[in-house]
């Protein structure tokens, strides 16, 4: 199996697929939960929903790309995606 497979296949396994969409139910979940007017509160459960979303977006081009990894991870840290 060539890497790109591999990677694909990694991408599409059901349990890597549940333990991202379960990341982003749970928090949604909590941000329902919390006090409208706990701002604070939910402004961190925004930045978790946000860095969760980019931590996906960083797995997938690191198993799909070794070398795009790096280039992903200093567009992310820099918030130019």
């Amino acid at each position: 199996m060539h890497l790109a497979q591999v990677a694909s296949s990694l991408l599409e396994n059901e349990v890597v697929k549940r333990f991202f969409d379960d990341i982003e139910r749970i928090l949604f979940e909590k941000w329902l939960a919390t006090d409208p007017k706990d701002g604070e509160g939910r402004e961190i459960l925004y930045y978790q929903v946000d860095l969760s979303r980019k931590f996906k977006q960083y797995f997938a081009a690191t198993i799909a790309n070794g070398k795009g990894a790096a280039d992903m991870l200093e567009m992310l840290i820099r918030d130019d995606i």
